[in-house]
C-alpha cells in the first residue's frame, strides 16, 4: 500500500524537477537575443510551452508507464502559472479564467507541435507552427534557428533512453543552441562573426 504512495510521490518530485529544468532552458538568453523571441511574459510563456512539448513528446515514447509523470509535469506547469498570475496581482476571481486560457494554449500548441513534427516536410511545418505560436508571424528571419533547435532537441531526445518515471533525467545539451545557430546560418548562407 505505502509503496504505491511513495512511488507516486517520487514521480511527482521528478516531474517538478523536469519542469524546473525545462523552464531554465526556456529562459536561456540566446532564445531572446539570437533567435528573436520576444523577451516578454508572452514570449517566455511560449518558450515554456514549447519546451514542455519537447519533453512531453520524449516521455510519451515510454508509453503508459510515463502517463502519470507526464500529467504531474503538466500539473507543475499549471501550478507555476497559477502562482505567477497571483504574484502579478491577478485577483482570485480572474485567476481561474486565466488558467483556462493557459490550459487551452497548452492543448492547442501540443496538438499543433505534434502534427508539425510528424509531417514529411518536418522543417517547413515546424517553422510554420513556430511562426504562428512563438513569433506570431514576426521574426521570419529567425524562425529557422529556433526550428533547427527544436528538431535537434527531438533528435537528441529520441536517441536518449528513458530509465524510469521516478529517475528520469533531463539534460539539455549546451551545444543544442549553438548548433542550431550555426546550422541556421549555414542554411541561410550567412555567417556569425
Amino acid at each position: 500500500m505505502f509503496s504505491g504512495i511513495f512511488a507516486a510521490n517520487a514521480e511527482k518530485k521528478n516531474a517538478f524537477r523536469l519542469y524546473k529544468a525545462l523552464v531554465e532552458q526556456a529562459r536561456t538568453p540566446a532564445f531572446y537575443l539570437e533567435m528573436g523571441v520576444e523577451d516578454s511574459m508572452e514570449g517566455r510563456f511560449d518558450l515554456i510551452l514549447l519546451h514542455l512539448y519537447l519533453v512531453d513528446a520524449w516521455l510519451e515514447r515510454g508509453g503508459n508507464a510515463y502517463t502519470r509523470l507526464r500529467r504531474h509535469m503538466q500539473e507543475a506547469m499549471v501550478s507555476d502559472m497559477d502562482r505567477s498570475f497571483r504574484e502579478l496581482g491577478v485577483g482570485d476571481m480572474s485567476v481561474g479564467k486565466e488558467m483556462k486560457k493557459v490550459g487551452a494554449a497548452w492543448l492547442g500548441r501540443r496538438s499543433a507541435y505534434a502534427t508539425a513534427f510528424k509531417e514529411e516536410d518536418k522543417e517547413a511545418c515546424v517553422e510554420a507552427v513556430l511562426l504562428k505560436n512563438v513569433y506570431r508571424s514576426e521574426g521570419i528571419n529567425k524562425v529557422k534557428t529556433l526550428s533547427k533547435y527544436c528538431i535537434n532537441a527531438t533528435n537528441m531526445f529520441s536517441n536518449s533512453s528513458l530509465v524510469s518515471p521516478k529517475e528520469c533525467e533531463l539534460d539539455f545539451v549546451d551545444t543544442l543552441i549553438s548548433d542550431a545557430i550555426s546550422d541556421a546560418s549555414i542554411t541561410d548562407g550567412t555567417t556569425n562573426a
